[in-house]
């Protein structure tokens, strides 16, 4: 009996230890809705998770937090055991297979992804058939294109599959719910809040094949000329069919004064916006990519969604790059119809 007691007291401390304490909590809203007004472990675990589902949540704000050096010295000791404290907590944006950039090539005529390259990657089907791609955000939520439902938006129509082949997926899920932004105006001629969420029924289960990407806050900067990579079962060239088989390239960010220039759009990408590619052309995303991701990886490895495929003048064509839907832009959006 005592050493129970023992035990039990020792837990006690552990889990009320100050492991990270929160500034100043009463005055900011992201912690007074979720109840985080004490500084134990349990606050701790709450706070790791953030609402983008990274540490950055609360680790990259100090003037929010204050961390106990013992928390530094806990984080120190996952690393040195080859554990990464961020995906421990949280799981998104970790991949299994790390693809050097050096090998990826354009969709049109790349390089194939294999299994775990991109594991937040899913595709839209409609009766069947490959329509978009569509990026996993939580075990219930993909984040995909509005225009790829311009004209079929019933739920009862949709699937979404899993893995890096169309014939055989990893998992396959029927569609619950699309909610597309209610300012998307449904003609080919619109492109501005192209963005939709696509509910999953049942939820699933995260395997190191199939997980969710990072979702960045609305204030996270991707800079011009950030390395990015994009991936989708789209054409191999313009007007071309779709292929069976993942692929993925990498593009960098192109600053919208440059793809507002007359040669290149001449003026129509929009804040909500961005382009993505080389003005040389050579690769891109193309027809039957619309949805998909554009992601890049932070100083820690972990993948963040930048882009939803938007729109393009045809593939891979000089001076005309892929255009994306800016999600930082639309974080905000995300947050009140998913939750997330």
């Amino acid at each position: 009996m005592h050493t129970w007691h023992i035990l039990m007291s020792l837990l006690s401390r552990i889990l009320n230890f100050p492991w990270i304490t929160i500034r100043n909590q009463t005055s900011h809203p992201w912690y007074l809705r979720r109840g985080i007004l004490q500084t134990n472990l349990f606050a701790w675990f709450t706070i790791m998770r953030g609402r983008g589902g990274g540490t950055e949540s609360a680790l990259s704000y100090p003037q929010l937090v204050r961390i106990h050096p013992c928390t530094e010295k806990f984080f120190l000791f996952w690393k040195v055991i080859g554990l990464r404290y961020s995906s421990l907590f949280t799981g998104c944006g970790t991949r299994v297979n790390k693809v050097p950039a050096s090998t990826l090539e354009r969709i049109s005529g790349g390089q194939y992804a294999e299994s775990g390259d991109w594991p937040w990657q899913a595709s839209l089907q409609q009766n069947g058939v490959h329509r978009c791609g569509a990026t996993l955000i939580s075990n219930t939520w993909l984040v995909t294109a509005a225009h790829c439902f311009r004209r079929a938006n019933s739920p009862r129509a949709w699937t979404a599959s899993f893995g890096t082949s169309l014939r055989s997926a990893k998992k396959k899920r029927n569609i619950y719910r699309i909610i597309v932004h209610e300012n998307y105006a449904n003609n080919i001629l619109s492109h501005d809040y192209d963005i939709a969420v696509v509910q999953l029924t049942p939820s699933v289960p995260f395997t190191n094949d199939v997980h969710r990407v990072c979702l960045p806050e609305a204030s996270q900067d991707f800079p011009e000329n950030t390395s990015c990579y994009v991936t989708g079962w789209g054409a191999l060239r313009d007007d071309g069919s779709s292929v069976n088989d993942l692929r993925q390239t990498e593009v960098k960010i192109i600053g919208n004064e440059i793809c507002n220039r007359p040669e290149v759009y001449n003026g129509v990408i929009r804040p909500g916006m961005l382009c993505a590619g080389y003005l040389e052309g050579g690769r891109d995303a193309c027809q039957g990519d619309s949805g998909g991701p554009l992601v890049t990886p932070d100083s820690r490895g972990l993948w963040y969604l930048v882009g939803i495929v938007s729109w393009g003048d045809e593939c891979a064509k000089r001076n005309k790059p892929g255009v994306y839907t800016r999600v930082t832009a639309y974080r905000d959006w995300i947050a009140e119809k998913t939750g997330l």
